[in-house]
């Protein structure tokens, strides 16, 4: 019976191999993502059951999240960050949930008419994330705080996110402790870490994307000290874009460069929250 067993986990794992050569957790997330399309669609895949991957040509498909993810991430390897964590404040701009909005080169990320309306490649990663929109200036981080929750179906703290509203309203946003200590409460385990865009390494954000994960970060909007929080959901190599959700906007890409130049003057502030 042993031999049997080792010879089936053997054939498992031979047809679990992506084309980067990374094997395949067996298990089921709660929430996998869908590569998008031309049209940029974006397809829920929650369920019991697991789901297998669809092996294709430079497929960046994710690593479906199992019981093994957490422990990797307990490890110690993401060095955590001591710096001052910075607030977040912003306010309203209407947006669109069906398009995928770019902002032009030289235009301000939150001022004036900026954006068109784009679409992925076929070899874009995105996950499938709900839109939650801030109601008020300096709830940025409440919202994300939704959005990431529902994400991993984990019910919230109505008394709680109430609190928290009052404080990134008098506060002019919610500082990175506060949201930690909120995720924390919630069940999550936190990490807070300077993040990189690509690469092996589990401070690279598309690492986590490829995993199922997605991160908070906090950019600059370029407009005196006021700081952002947006929800990286994705990213499209052949385009060289990274493609969040914005608490204001919705879905966006932005060129790598462009992100980078309002994620590094808070010092590539990176958080990620997976269910214990």
């Amino acid at each position: 019976m042993n031999s049997i067993n080792r010879r089936w986990r053997k054939i498992l794992t031979e047809r679990t191999i992506n084309a980067s050569g990374a094997t395949w957790p067996r298990s089921s997330p709660r929430n996998s993502y869908a590569r998008s399309t031309s049209s940029c669609r974006i397809i829920p895949t929650c369920s019991n059951q697991p789901q297998a991957p669809h092996h294709r040509k430079r497929n960046l498909r994710a690593r479906l999240r199992s019981n093994n993810s957490i422990k990797e991430l307990s490890s110690g390897s993401i060095p955590l960050i001591n710096n001052s964590l910075q607030r977040g404040n912003f306010c309203f701009m209407p947006m669109a949930l069906a398009a995928v909005f770019v902002i032009l080169p030289g235009c301000s990320l939150f001022g004036g008419p900026s954006k068109k309306t784009i679409s992925l490649s076929d070899e874009a990663v995105v996950l499938k994330v709900e839109f939650e929109k801030q109601k008020k200036e300096g709830l940025c981080g409440l919202s994300s705080l939704v959005m990431l929750m529902k994400y991993w179906k984990v019910p919230g703290k109505p008394e709680v996110e109430k609190e928290l509203a009052r404080q990134a309203e008098s506060e002019n946003g919610l500082s990175g402790k506060a949201v930690q200590e909120y995720l924390e409460e919630c069940g999550f385990s936190v990490f807070l870490f300077n993040g990189v865009l690509s690469g092996d390494s589990k401070r690279s954000l598309f690492y986590h994307i490829d995993k199922g994960r997605p991160v908070l970060v906090l950019v600059s909007t370029g407009t005196g000290a006021r700081k952002h929080y947006l929800l990286i959901m994705g990213y499209d190599i052949p385009q060289n874009r990274v493609v969040f959700i914005d608490p204001v906007r919705g879905l966006m890409a932005l060129p790598h460069d462009r992100f980078e130049k309002m994620w590094e003057p808070c010092e590539k502030f990176s958080l990620l929250a997976v269910p214990k």
